[in-house]
């Protein structure tokens, strides 16, 4: 009795402790907390990147605007600057684009496309059918992006043939305005500076008061490049911005890494519960075992005693023999719970003994 109780009570306790395991609230409350931890990451990132990206796109278009612009300054001089700076910008590979001509249609400057292609068409060598029809493409596939801007260009460089120096004057005074007019050496061609226009030619003992008067100006800073600018011509600047696409990749990576390590662990925590319950039900197995081994051998010792009063009644030594293989069947059994859990051992054996056992 005492050994079926135990027996019950140790059930009965296993079966508590399964449940108590199982049913676990602190699992659901990370699984629920960690998927509400992902999803607000991944909007703000998401957020955070449409920003950026928005912001880089407004940069990028004044940047386009700019280089558009530059071939209709007419200063050679803030044309250059600018032309640096743009050149600066444009170092990042995020903007590509594609100058043609209005009538023609042929491109005149082209940058962020191809190395070769850049070169045959600044040095205007002529391209193949195959490069043609690349440089279409290029100028199709901006089109379909980015709508094309007019633009007027230039295919000479402006010419720079001189400087003109002026005085300080008031505003009542602009039609008397003193000058000088140099040429790209500073040197004086002919001015108004006492009120009569004169050139060098004509006086050139004033050469030296009218360098005298252009340097004056120009620690004063008061100086007007005077150069030539070429015909401008009509065309169109064809763009493309290239997207940051390893912005727009990351919150997608970041949600595959983040969903294989909650999986690996989910799969890892379902994995040692399938273990913990197998230790668990191999433990019941083996206290089975352990208490059912006491009544068996109890009752073997109850057959054997029996066997010594029976006598010679044949009909009682068959019952007896039947309990002796029934208690055998179940002394066997017992055994086998026993090893349930353990490493099973390796030792030679007859297929035909295991089969005959097998089927008894």
């Amino acid at each position: 009795m005492t050994a079926e109780k135990e027996g019950f009570f140790g059930l009965s306790k296993a079966r508590d402790i399964m449940r108590i395991r199982t049913g676990n609230p602190l699992l659901w409350y990370l699984v629920i907390g960690l998927s509400l931890l992902l999803v607000g990451f991944l909007y703000y990132t998401d957020r955070i990147v449409k920003k950026l990206e928005r912001e880089g796109e407004e940069l990028t278009l004044s940047l386009v605007e700019l280089a558009a612009y530059l071939p209709s300054i007419d200063d050679m001089r803030l044309s250059q600057m600018a032309s640096r700076i743009v050149r600066g910008m444009m170092r990042s590979g995020r903007l590509s684009f594609i100058i043609t001509d209005k009538f023609t249609g042929r491109p005149i400057i082209a940058k962020g496309i191809d190395e070769e292609l850049e070169r045959k068409i600044l040095n205007d060598e002529p391209l193949s059918e195959e490069e043609r029809g690349r440089v279409k493409r290029f100028i199709e596939g901006m089109d379909r992006s980015h709508r094309k801007i007019p633009i007027e260009y230039v295919l000479e460089d402006r010419v720079i043939i001189g400087f003109m120096y002026y005085g300080d004057v008031s505003a009542e005074s602009s039609e008397k305005l003193p000058f000088v007019f140099t040429d790209v050496n500073d040197n004086p061609l002919f001015w108004r500076i006492w009120g009569d226009f004169k050139t060098a030619e004509e006086a050139p003992e004033e050469i030296e008061r009218a360098r005298a008067f252009v340097r004056d100006a120009k620690e004063h800073r008061r100086a007007v490049t005077v150069q030539i600018s070429p015909e401008p011509r009509q065309g169109y600047f064809h763009y493309k911005v290239r997207r940051h696409n390893e912005l727009f990749l990351m919150p997608f990576l970041q949600t595959a890494l983040i969903t294989a390590f909650l999986g690996a662990g989910f799969w890892m925590y379902r994995r040692s519960k399938r273990i913990e319950q197998a230790a668990i039900w191999g433990g019941l197995a083996k206290e089975t075992a352990h208490q059912l081994g006491t009544p068996i051998s109890s009752l073997m010792g109850w057959v054997e005693l029996l066997e010594e009063k029976v006598g010679d009644r044949e009909d009682l030594r068959e019952i007896l023999s039947e309990m002796e293989g029934d208690l055998d069947r179940l002394r066997k059994v017992t055994a086998r719970f026993g090893e349930i859990g353990s490493l099973p051992k390796k030792e030679p054996r007859k297929i035909s003994d295991v089969v005959h056992e097998a089927v008894r």
